[in-house]
C-alpha cells in the first residue's frame, strides 16, 4: 500500500469486498439478522424489496448490488446506505458524518502536505 493512500485512507479493496465483509460483520453482530432469510425478511418489513438472492449475492461479493439493493440491506441494519461502503466499519461504532471544525480542517491540510511531502522525497514506497 502507497504512503499516498494511508495518508488519504485510500482503501485497497473493491467496494465489493468492502461490501460483503461489512454484511458479514453486521450479521455477526446481530442475531437476530444472521441469516440472508433474516435480512432480506427485515428490508421488506421496512419496505424495501430485497431478496434473499440479492442479499448473498451482496454478502459473497460475487455481483455488483444495485442502489435499491444496497439501500434496503442497510435499512433492514438501520443504516444509511453509504455506511455499509466505509472499509472495516465497526457495527458496534457506525461511522458517521459530521462537520468538522476549523482546527480538525487546518491538522488535515497539514497532515495531507505532510503525506505529499514524504511521497515526493520517495519515502512512501510500498513495502
Amino acid at each position: 500500500m502507497q504512503l499516498e493512500q494511508i495518508a488519504y485512507g485510500i482503501s485497497t479493496m473493491s467496494a465489493r469486498d468492502i461490501l460483503a465483509a461489512n454484511i458479514q460483520r453486521l450479521m455477526d453482530a446481530n442475531p437476530s439478522l444472521s441469516s440472508l432469510v433474516k435480512v432480506a425478511a427485515e428490508a421488506k418489513r421496512k419496505g424495501h424489496t430485497v431478496s434473499k438472492n440479492a442479499v448473498d449475492s451482496a454478502k459473497s461479493g460475487a455481483h455488483a448490488v444495485n442502489m435499491d439493493t444496497l439501500d434496503g440491506i442497510a435499512r433492514a441494519f438501520e443504516m444509511e446506505a453509504w455506511q455499509l461502503l466505509v472499509p472495516n466499519m465497526n457495527p458496534d461504532n457506525p461511522p458517521v458524518l459530521r462537520s468538522i471544525g476549523e482546527t480538525e480542517d487546518e491538522m488535515y491540510k497539514r497532515l495531507r502536505s505532510a503525506a505529499a511531502e514524504i511521497v515526493a522525497l520517495g519515502l512512501g514506497g510500498e513495502k
